[in-house]
């Protein structure tokens, strides 16, 4: 969508400048919008900021960063190439995963993943080999179906919808598609841990998201030299550039409707006119901006609990005064990896022996740290806030727990010795400090319930000037989607 197609320049308040809402600001820019964004923070980037502790430095939140040909045809639309902005660093192997007995590193190279598999999960080669090629196949045809706008239920009769029936697979889970490719779990559990991106489990995740494994195995996982945050800030630099206006630490307080359109925004106890607004905060917090008459009996006050949330995460930011010797990206199986998604995702309970994700970024790039230092980054998937469980009282021996299992592994015994510098975020400081509602770090779940049409729209309902961007919206959670998300409500805006 260039600019030449949009109808006239319009005032457009984008609230929130995550990497939705930032992407957003340059695609309508560049269409000739004046474009305001209003951040509540003092700084860009919403979950997806930084995180400093003294002379340490952590993403706040993702890490991974994944599929990056979505944010480059973002930049392509404005007449920009990413790797101008930014340091792109491949990893290979993608990860390092610790199960009870092994160690399994997956690469992207196909060769070296098919000795990998040889060497840990020996016969599992030919599974292997069929998963890509179902899997490319697959994607081909999903892909054009997650770039639609699902704004009215005929959208199930687009071409590209009915193209791809045979691949949706409605009623089936992650696990239950990956156990046509392999036999032994923990093979499929390092294929389907991805569904955490999503916040969810692999026996309830529906099987389309078999793609972001996919992805990770047939298009690579990159670091961002300096933070995946660093794609923010450069985003932010390009749109402050082309004229937009980011006002931090502004809050907006109220949207105002008047015959089923926003006609302006509250700010600071002053009213605002705008013609157009994008909405990119944690749905179901930021949907309260609007008077509950206004919206769907579904997403109205009294009916927002009910809604299916992904799981929440507890994280622990380490600054440390040596260098170890874990991989870039790691994760750590539970005995029973079953077991704790059940108490994750069905029971609601704190896991004894949870799995988790821990980051070691000065493995690759020493600007996280001082010379000879290092941070370390560790997610815990953890229930979020209905599980009512007492984060005041648990943080400490929950901290406890996470660092031992840490200190178990190899070249670890003496993590606690040099630690210097520490912060905890729990699902409380994820409502409180970020505003994500019950904590719920990835947003709304994926179930079929709730995704394409039966997603809250990028159009929203019942009003002609509200756009939805981010992790609540159609297509969903997980950078490459947001960023899809705001490429959908840019080309709806200047259609």
């Amino acid at each position: 969508m260039n600019s030449s197609m949009n109808k006239s320049k319009q005032k457009i308040a984008i609230i929130g400048a995550g990497p939705g809402g930032l992407a957003a600001s340059l695609l309508l820019a560049h269409q000739g919008h004046e474009v305001t964004i209003y951040e509540r923070n003092e700084r860009i980037g919403g979950r997806s900021s930084v995180i400093q502790l003294d002379q340490f430095t952590f993403d706040a939140g993702p890490t991974f960063f994944i599929y990056r040909y979505v944010l480059d045809d973002v930049f392509k639309r404005i007449g920009k190439k990413l790797e101008d902005y930014v340091n792109l660093k491949p990893i290979e192997p993608l990860y390092d995963l610790y199960f009870t007995n092994k160690v399994f590193r997956p690469y992207r190279d196909h060769g070296k993943m098919m000795k990998e598999i040889h060497r840990v999960f020996p016969g599992e080669e030919n599974g292997y080999q069929l998963y890509l090629k179902k899997e490319s196949k697959r994607l081909k045809k999903l892909l054009p179906v997650l770039q639609l706008p699902f704004n009215t239920p005929f959208q199930f009769l687009n071409p590209k919808v009915l193209a791809a029936l045979d691949e949706i697979d409605i009623g089936k889970s992650l696990y239950s598609r990956l156990k046509q490719f392999f036999h032994q779990d923990e093979l499929i559990y390092s294929m389907a841990f991805q569904a955490k991106y999503l916040g969810m489990s692999p026996w309830d995740c529906p099987s389309i998201f078999s793609m972001l494994s996919y992805m990770e195995h047939e298009y690579g996982v990159y670091h961002i030299i300096g933070g995946l945050y660093q794609l923010n800030e450069a985003m932010a630099k390009i749109a402050t550039e082309m004229g937009v206006s980011i006002k931090l630490s502004q809050p907006v307080q109220k949207l105002n409707v008047y015959k089923k359109k926003i006609d302006k925004i509250k700010v600071n106890q002053k009213w605002i006119k705008i013609d157009t607004v994008v909405l990119n905060g944690d749905f179901s917090h930021a949907i309260q901006l609007l008077d509950d008459d206004v919206r769907p009996k579904r997403y109205k006050n009294n009916q927002l609990k009910n809604l299916q949330y992904s799981c929440s995460t507890f994280n622990l930011y380490l600054g440390l005064d040596k260098l170890f010797p874990l991989a870039h990206h790691n994760v750590i199986f539970s005995k029973d990896y079953a077991a704790y998604v059940k108490a994750l995702t069905k029971e609601l309970t704190l896991s004894k022996d949870p799995s988790f994700y821990i980051q070691n970024p000065s493995a690759i790039d020493r600007s996280f740290a001082p010379e000879n230092q290092s941070t370390m980054y560790i997610l815990v998937p953890v229930p979020h806030l209905k599980a009512n469980l007492d984060w005041p009282s648990l943080t400490q021996s929950f901290t406890d727990l996470i660092l031992t299992r840490i200190e178990k592994l190899p070249g670890m015994k003496d993590l606690r010795k040099h630690i210097v510098k520490q912060r905890v975020i729990t699902p409380l400081d994820w409502q409180d400090q970020y505003h994500v509602y019950l904590g719920a770090n990835f947003n709304l779940a994926h179930d079929f319930t709730q995704l394409l049409y039966f997603r809250p729209h990028n159009r929203f309902q019942g009003l002609k000037n509200l756009y939805l961007v981010g992790g609540g919206t159609h297509p969903g959670s997980g950078l490459p989607t947001i960023y899809q998300s705001a490429i959908i409500a840019a080309d709806l805006i200047g259609s």
